[in-house]
């Protein structure tokens, strides 16, 4: 924070010798007029001038600055300005500006100090911008290292979850048996949890069908039903209005890339979907690992690793609803570390947002409907309106009787009847296989260790 605050106070500063160095630059370049029909080149100092009358003469004292000088002589501030710098003779002030000897000689005398503090001050706006401007460009460099260092560790740690974060939490902590302050235990549980899936062919009594000619997917997976969960996915992670919310042109080209290795896994041959299956083997697998510690000196150091797994058939859009939530995820962590670490990702978005407010098609109307719309994305107050919502209750109504009178597409249209037979047989055998290849990794545990996992 204060580096940022730093950052800020450095950027105003050079916006303003900026600034200052331009009226220089500007005056350098000056005008041409014409003086007695003849092009005269000259330097326009209109600005200068005015800076010196504002901000140094200002400030000589009462009766010395020009501003005071005005009581006696109304034109004297006009006439500073409109004098140039070579008009070193009060003769020469008196007749160019038509004003009197007492007004000429002080003109002159100020016209001498405007020069000097010209001289002065224009290598100093020149010297104090470089290094300002070095400074802040060496303290937005150092934002943004600071900004990727903390990342992973910001990351690390929202995997993290303490029991007394949350209420529930910490009401648990006073009934719970091994962390009472007087047992003196220490206990952890890691939670992890795998999806897997592998393409399922059901058993036949031929061969199971293939289409030989074909490009990309069978059937195509992005329906409407994966659209409708595209949609809650997005409103559940707070996605929705960023700019990393899953859109439709994004989820084509993910089918494109996960039907590849390289855009699905770089160091494995494997694919996330398989464009000739249209049925998965999914398991939820739900896995916790707890560790119990006893206070020394006679501690001791007890984990016990627990499984959950549960296996389902699903189609080739519901596998794609669970790979999109999967990447809702990883986005989702990614803005929460963008806002709260601060990267520039963040401004952008931000600045995009303000933007909006004053596109000139909008009107006074439009622009106020904007800056109400920016404020409440701000406050968090934004409400998710969902399109076609009477339709949507008028087809899942009519849908709970459909199976009477047609039957279900594009997939298999009589998946109930065919479930038992065909589907959950081949999920079983993977389903041992999981089993008993996780068996084996424990009795290997086990005759490593001498102890034994489960009974």
């Amino acid at each position: 924070t204060q580096a940022v605050a730093d950052y800020e106070l450095l950027s105003h500063d050079v916006r303003r010798y900026k600034e200052v160095l331009n009226y220089f630059v500007q005056a350098e370049k000056g005008v041409t007029q014409m003086v007695k029909g003849r092009k005269h080149f000259a330097k326009d100092e209109h600005v200068l001038r005015s800076l010196f009358v504002d901000r140094i003469d200002a400030y000589t004292g009462e009766g010395y600055s020009l501003v005071t000088m005005a009581r006696r002589w109304p034109t004297i501030i006009t006439d500073f300005i409109r004098m140039r710098s070579e008009w070193d003779d009060v003769q020469q002030i008196k007749r160019e500006l038509d004003v009197t000897m007492a007004e000429a000689t002080v003109l002159k005398t100020k016209n001498k100090l405007f020069k000097e503090w010209k001289a002065l001050f224009f290598p100093t706006i020149k010297d104090r911008l470089a290094r300002i401007e070095n400074l802040a460009n060496a303290r937005k460099m150092s934002i943004d290292s600071y900004r990727e260092w903390v990342t992973p560790y910001v990351a690390r740690f929202k995997m993290m979850k303490e029991t007394t974060e949350s209420p529930g939490g910490r009401a648990d902590m006073l009934n719970h048996h091994l962390m009472t302050p007087g047992a003196g235990l220490a206990q952890s549980e890691s939670w992890l949890r795998i999806w897997t899936w592998k393409p399922l062919v059901p058993q036949e009594f031929k061969k199971p069908e293939r289409v030989k000619e074909k490009k990309g997917f069978i059937i195509d997976p992005y329906d409407n039903f994966v659209k409708d969960w595209q949609e809650k996915i997005n409103h559940h992670y707070h996605l929705v209005g960023t700019k990393r919310e899953i859109k439709e042109e994004e989820v084509r080209k993910m089918l494109h890339d996960w039907t590849k290795p390289e855009g699905s896994y770089p160091m494995s041959p494997e694919t996330n979907m398989d464009p000739d299956a249209l049925y998965y083997s999914f398991f939820d697998i739900k896995f916790l690992f707890t560790m119990l510690k006893t206070p020394p000196p006679k501690g001791i150091e007890v984990d016990n690793p627990m499984l959950w797994i549960r296996g389902w058939v699903v189609s080739q859009n519901v596998l794609l609803v669970h790979l999109l939530e999967m990447e809702a995820r990883k986005r989702a962590l990614e803005m929460y570390i963008g806002q709260l670490v601060g990267l520039k990702e963040g401004e952008e978005e931000i600045k995009e947002k303000i933007e909006k407010i004053f596109e000139a098609e909008q009107g006074p109307q439009g622009i106020r409907q904007s800056w109400q719309a920016f404020t409440q994305g701000i406050s968090g107050s934004s409400k998710h309106i969902r399109k076609h919502e009477t339709f949507k209750k008028a087809y899942h109504a009519l849908d709970k009787f459909a199976h009477l009178f047609v039957r279900y597409g594009p997939y298999e249209p009589v998946f109930k009847e065919r479930v038992s037979k065909g589907f959950t047989r081949e999920l079983g055998i993977e389903y041992t296989r999981m089993v008993e290849f996780m068996l084996r990794k424990m009795e290997s545990y086990r005759d490593m260790h001498g102890q034994r996992l489960y009974e």
